[in-house]
């Protein structure tokens, strides 16, 4: 339960209460079991909110006393309810924070790019050293968030600029294609009618 609550796989975290109380069975002490599980789900419950770092008022914005809380509850399925509604806000927060700490992160990686695209050797491996994050999940988390991969960001990014470059001044195409961080010439020639559908020498002449 605690594992599939903290990597907020919801639908395991569900499973694991309703076995839990599906295997209670009417007795004379039932109510006291169910508190006594539902005390022992909110410690685990307590304890993750502390080592993820989220608010106990966020989980338990509607009760000072989580363990006071299961205690008012009389029936089997309002309990079971109830822990299951306190463990999705526990997921919706996990999700939130690794949100905001995504977002941060791509926000890092876009303006190191920016201020690095002129590099010819600028590379994914390289940026996910710098942000001390793996290569694979760098890839992935960024295009989730951008809706491009890292080097068809950055491919873009230096097309963008030379397409300023040309408009702006009156630089040769290898001196632009320098500038934007492609060595070579011709790859550039390449990049920019891929780009534009336009070889160089025709944009110039519509613009």
């Amino acid at each position: 339960y605690c594992f599939y609550l903290k990597t907020c796989i919801d639908n395991k975290v569900e499973e694991a209460i309703n076995t839990v109380f599906n295997e209670l069975k009417a007795s004379e002490n039932l109510k006291e079991i169910i508190r006594v599980l539902s005390c022992n789900f909110i410690a685990n419950i307590l304890n993750i909110i502390i080592v993820t770092g989220i608010k106990q008022e966020e989980v338990f914005y509607d009760v000072s006393q989580p363990f006071e809380a299961v205690y008012n509850l009389d029936t089997l399925p309002e309990t079971k309810k109830y822990i299951k509604n306190i463990s999705l806000r526990v997921i919706n927060c996990i999700k939130d924070m690794q949100g905001k700490k995504t977002n941060k992160i791509i926000g890092d990686v876009k303006r190191f790019i920016d201020a690095n695209y002129t590099r010819a050797d600028l590379m994914l491996s390289e940026v996910a050293k710098k942000f001390f994050i793996n290569s694979s999940y760098l890839s992935r988390i960024f295009k989730e968030e951008t809706g491009v991969t890292f080097m068809d960001y950055v491919y873009e990014l230096r097309m963008n600029k030379a397409i300023q470059l040309l408009n702006g001044t009156n630089k040769k195409a290898y001196e632009i294609a320098e500038e934007v961080g492609i060595k070579d010439p011709n790859y550039f020639s390449y990049c920019f009618k891929k780009f534009t559908g336009l070889n160089i020498i025709d944009y110039k002449k519509i613009t």
